[in-house]
């Protein structure tokens, strides 16, 4: 069977829905679950249940679902620096050591 046009929409929607909502694994999943719908003719149940095995399938590379696992690990020290403010004074130490590079600067000449 030949599906044209229909095989751009899976990741189209995985893209378009990582960039609106910002939750990559999500839109990943669902990007999957669009594309076995096509392959599925548009069955709901024989969609997810092709779905849960192509991820389980996924998960049986080693390699794969360590990169996944720390994927996941990454995310979750972003979140949780950003979360208790590291970011801003990140960025408060960065703007600071700045200003006093320019005032030293401006007495170096």
């Amino acid at each position: 069977m030949e599906y044209g046009i229909l095989s751009i929409l899976p990741p189209l929607i995985a893209i378009l829905l990582a960039l609106t909502t910002k939750q990559v694994f999500i839109s990943l999943i669902l990007g999957i679950f669009s594309g076995t719908m096509i392959l599925t003719d548009w069955s709901f149940f024989a969609a997810v249940n092709m779905t849960l095995e192509e991820i389980v399938a996924i998960f049986s590379e080693a390699w794969i679902t360590k990169t996944i696992i720390f994927s996941f690990l990454v995310g979750g020290l972003i979140t949780v620096i950003s979360a208790s403010g590291g970011v801003q004074g990140f960025i408060n130490y960065l703007t600071k050591k700045e200003m006093w590079l320019r005032i030293k600067g401006e007495h170096c000449f």
